[in-house]
C-alpha cells in the first residue's frame, strides 16, 4: 500500500507539473480532474492511515 501511494504521488506531482506548463494546453482540464481526484485519493489514504494508527493505539493500551 505504501508503495503504490509512494507512486501516485510521483504520477500527481507530474501531472501537476504538465498542467501547469504552457505546452499542454489541451491536458489542462485532464489535469485538473487528475489534481482533484489524486488531492482527495491522497487525503483518503492519510484519513484512513489515520483511523487504523488510532486503532492500533487503542489495543496497545489495553
Amino acid at each position: 500500500m505504501k508503495f503504490l501511494s509512494f507512486w501516485y504521488v510521483i504520477v500527481w506531482i507530474l501531472l501537476v507539473s504538465l498542467t501547469l506548463s504552457e505546452y499542454f494546453r489541451p491536458l489542462t482540464t485532464l489535469g485538473i480532474v487528475a489534481m482533484v481526484l489524486g488531492t482527495a485519493y491522497m487525503a483518503w489514504n492519510l484519513w484512513m492511515e489515520y483511523k487504523i494508527y488510532k486503532e492500533e493505539k487503542k489495543k496497545i493500551v489495553q
